[in-house]
C-alpha cells in the first residue's frame, strides 16, 4: 500500500464537485463509501516523528489555525482504520470485528471506524466499551459513539467478548499518563491472549509513546496506524515489540504543513 496522488481533503472536494446528491446525508454516505486512504510506511516518515507534546500541540494548531475541526480529524482517523481493516478482511475473509474503545478521542476514532464498517460492508461489528461510552454534548467522541449506535453497531460494556476475527485498539492514546490497571488492564490482556490480529489507533494502548516503555500492560498490535507521524517510542525499548507494522496516515494534512510546523516549534 503506497501513497496516492491526492490527499483526502482534495479528494473530498473533487467528489463534491462531480457528484449530485439529494442532501447532506447522501453526500456523507457517498464519501464514506468511496473515500480513498493513503498510508505510508513509518520508515519513510521518520522526519515526521512527533513526541506526545508535539502531536498534541499540532492537533490544536490544526484546529485553531487551519480550521480543521476535531470532528473532521476524528472522522479521517476512523475511516483510515476502517479502510485498513477492509483490505485485511478481503485478504483473510474476516467477518466479526471488535472495536475496543475508551472514553476519549482515541476511542472516538474506534467508534467512527465501527460505524463505517457497519454501514459500508457486511461485517458484524461490536464496540467493547469497558470504561463506558463517552458522554457530553460537546464531545466529538460522544457524537461518534451516538452515530455508530444509531447505525446499528452493537455495544458491549460489561461482558468480555468471546470471539472475533479482527480487533481495533482504541482504548487509550497519547493522553495516557499512568500504568493501566483494573478493567482497562484486563481488557488489554484479554485482547492480547487472543490469536486474532489487532490494529492500534495512533499508539498501542499502554505503551508510552515517548519512551517506548510498557505502562503496566500494553497491547501487542499486529499493526499500528499513526496519525501525521510516528512516535519516538515506536523505535525504543518495548516499542518495536508492541507496535507491529507501522503505517502513517496524514489526516488530510499535507506533510509540508507538519514539517514546517515542526521546524518552527523546534527552532
Amino acid at each position: 500500500m503506497g501513497p496516492g496522488d491526492a490527499g483526502p481533503v482534495e479528494q473530498d472536494n473533487a467528489i463534491k464537485r462531480s457528484v449530485k446528491v439529494i442532501n447532506k446525508k447522501d453526500l456523507e454516505r457517498f464519501l464514506l463509501r468511496h473515500y480513498y486512504v493513503t498510508l505510508i510506511s513509518a520508515a519513510k516518515a521518520t522526519n515526521l516523528t512527533m513526541s506526545t507534546a508535539e502531536a498534541s500541540a499540532f492537533d490544536l494548531y490544526l484546529q485553531t489555525e487551519k480550521g480543521l475541526k476535531a470532528e473532521k480529524l476524528m472522522a479521517n482517523a476512523g475511516i483510515a482504520l476502517a479502510k485498513y481493516i477492509q483490505r485485511c478482511a478481503r485478504e483473510n475473509r474476516y467477518q466479526n470485528i471488535l472495536a475496543l474503545a475508551g472514553p476519549g478521542n482515541n476511542g472516538g476514532d474506534a467508534w467512527v471506524a465501527a460505524r463505517y464498517l457497519q454501514e459500508n460492508d457486511s461485517f458484524s461489528v461490536t464496540v467493547w466499551a469497558p470504561l463506558g461510552t463517552p458522554e457530553g454534548t460537546a464531545s466529538p467522541a460522544a457524537t461518534a459513539a451516538q452515530a455508530a449506535i444509531k447505525a446499528g453497531v452493537a455495544v458491549n460494556k460489561d461482558q468480555f467478548p468471546a470471539s472475533w476475527d479482527f480487533a481495533i485498539d482504541g482504548l487509550f492514546g497519547l493522553g495516557l499518563s499512568r500504568p493501566l490497571e483494573g478493567i482497562a488492564a484486563e481488557a488489554v490482556t484479554h485482547l492480547n491472549q487472543s490469536s486474532t490480529p489487532i490494529l492500534s489507533a495512533d499508539v498501542p494502548s499502554g505503551l508510552n509513546s515517548d519512551t517506548g516503555k510498557v505502562m503496566g500492560v500494553a497491547i501487542a498490535a499486529q499493526s499500528t496506524i499513526a496519525f501525521v507521524g510516528p512516535r519516538p517510542g515506536f523505535f525504543e525499548a518495548d516499542g518495536p515489540a508492541h507496535v507491529g507494522e507501522v503505517w502513517v496516515h496524514d489526516l488530510g494534512v499535507d506533510s509540508s504543513i507538519a514539517l514546517s510546523w515542526l521546524e518552527r516549534r523546534r527552532g
